[in-house]
């Protein structure tokens, strides 16, 4: 789940990004409590298998700490993205298009098949974690982000 701290995290990675400001690794990986990491890569395995979950974190290695906050931001912008298009329904082509952006961004932890996505969906409602961090942005957006992906992965071709 997503705290404040994680939030202002964000926020300085976005800025040091865009030259306004510098951070040391430290500050960049603030508001990442390393205990949380690990719980969740536990509860990885068990859904997904070891193998899974090793290769994306190895791949997650790979990255540098600037890789690892620029996905880290776009992720956050895509679920404000996703929060401020629910009006426009899930089906809509500019809802899809984030959910077609969504996928694409995940490509940065492992290869997502079509039910792998339609199981995130699910994850981000089933789990409360999940469902608490994205329902920070609107309380409704779990459920419309799991139609959303649904929706996609049925048109996906």
């Amino acid at each position: 789940m997503i705290d404040l701290k994680l939030i202002q995290t964000v926020d300085k990675t976005i800025a040091r990004l865009n030259g306004e400001s510098k951070m040391s690794d430290q500050e960049l990986f603030a508001g990442f409590d390393e205990e949380k990491q690990k719980e969740y890569a536990d509860q990885a395995r068990q859904r997904w298998g070891s193998q899974a979950v090793d290769a994306s974190l190895k791949r997650w290695g790979k990255y540098s700490a600037a890789q690892k906050a620029q996905i880290i931001a776009e992720g956050e912008a895509i679920r404000r993205d996703l929060a401020a298009n629910m009006r426009a329904g899930f089906d809509s082509p500019a809802v899809q298009q984030i959910v077609a952006h969504w996928h694409q961004h995940m490509k940065n932890f492992y290869e997502p098949s079509i039910e792998r996505l339609r199981g995130l969906g699910n994850l981000y409602v089933d789990d409360p974690d999940f469902r608490a961090n994205y329902a920070k942005l609107d309380p409704g957006l779990p459920e419309f982000f799991r139609d959303a992906i649904e929706f996609y992965c049925n048109h996906k071709k």
